[in-house]
């Protein structure tokens, strides 16, 4: 079975997203941002950093990371917080607080990809970050967490970059419920846990958490308080009999009634696939994105996903599949994560260290700014 070597590099580590889009060795001038997850909230734009050095080509050297805030309506930096654990990649928005987290620093070697240094959670509050303020609370976790995904009850799930297993945390204040040493695990065949795998996780609302798995193109769903099956698995690859797999590498549920409403977006086969959350129905080729596809979102009727490849942001109807628009970024510029809110549509910019800001219904460019290194 082949393993998800291009998906660590790409949504974790970085260096397969770089590479496929023809990006390694482009900043030998000095150390940059690497501005990576983001969300927008209010009037706020919270930007990760995880300090990857890119200059030698791949990514392998990890600085200390950060949280940068920028004013939603102009792009101005207001402040920067250091994280307490390296590569963080992920934040969500839970009230007035940011839940920021990352795997650690990873390498592959060997044909394996393993963490040099425990991930973990860190909490910023909205003054806090504002002041440059460090976090509330942090708790380190080891399994290379992923990103935080409130399931209600104050509780959240996090997966894992590097085995199939789910981590759930309390989220104020903050501690571990099921870590690393007694993490929820999958049902078989998703339980391989001697085998490097990526899972990706989403919340649908009276249906339960979707979770994909990069190794073996499955899809189920979880209770997410307890962990045991509530249907599936259902496999979302083209032909569930071939050998090659697709790859899911990032999923977003529609909160809007419609069915299907869960879209996997699978990495190697640069398609979408389509999913009733009820039913476990799959279009498996609902919509082609890519090259390079790295994150997808849903808003207002519209899918969005970063086309890291082809730099640049793709809006596609969640009804049709069809592509509606298009957002063009510089040559280079490997766009790698998208939050929308009331109509704006913010993008990281992780191969020219900047930060974009566009208005989804007219797909025009409000502001782009370049982060300085930290």
């Amino acid at each position: 079975m082949r393993r998800p070597l291009l998906l660590l590099g790409c949504a974790v580590l970085g260096l397969g997203c770089l590479e496929r889009a023809g990006l390694t060795g482009v900043t030998a001038t000095g150390p940059r941002a690497t501005p990576a997850g983001v969300v927008l909230s209010g009037e706020l734009v919270v930007v990760t950093d995880p300090g990857v050095d890119t200059r030698s080509g791949p990514t392998t050297s990890y600085a200390a990371g950060h949280v940068r805030a920028l004013d939603a309506a102009t792009g101005t930096l207001r402040a920067t917080s250091a994280t307490r654990f390296k590569n963080p990649l992920f934040v969500t928005a839970v009230d007035d607080r940011f839940y920021v987290s990352g795997p650690g620093p990873l390498v592959t070697s060997g044909g394996t990809t393993v963490a040099t240094e425990d991930g973990g959670i860190d909490v910023f509050t909205r003054d806090g970050l504002l002041a440059s303020a460090a976090p509330v609370a942090s708790v380190r976790l080891a399994g290379a967490p992923g990103r935080v995904v409130p399931i209600g009850q104050g509780r959240a799930i996090l997966p894992s970059a590097l085995s199939p297993v789910l981590y759930r945390v309390v989220l104020d204040p903050l501690s571990v419920e099921h870590g690393p040493a007694d993490p929820l695990r999958l049902p078989a065949p998703l339980d391989r846990t001697d085998q490097v795998d990526t899972l990706t996780v989403a919340l649908a609302p009276g249906a339960g958490l979707v979770v994909t798995s990069f190794n073996t193109d499955l899809l189920l769903v979880l209770d997410p308080h307890t962990g045991a099956t509530i249907r599936g698995p259902v496999s979302v690859r083209r032909d569930p009999q071939a050998s090659l797999i697709e790859g899911p590498l990032d999923l977003a549920v529609c909160a809007d009634g419609l069915r299907p409403d869960v879209f996997v977006m699978k990495d190697l086969s640069n398609l979408i696939a389509a999913v009733d959350s009820t039913t476990l129905a799959v279009e498996p080729a609902f919509a082609v994105v890519g090259p390079v596809a790295n994150r997808i979102a849903c808003t207002a009727g519209s899918l969005v996903v970063t086309n890291s490849g082809k730099n640049d942001v793709q809006v596609i109807d969640r009804v049709t599949g069809a592509t509606t628009a298009r957002i063009a970024y510089d040559p280079g510029c490997s766009p790698w994560e998208t939050a929308v809110q009331d109509g704006r549509l913010v993008t990281t910019l992780y191969g020219c260290g900047r930060v974009a800001l566009a208005e989804l219904a007219t797909a025009k460019l409000r502001w782009s700014v370049a982060l300085a290194a930290p």
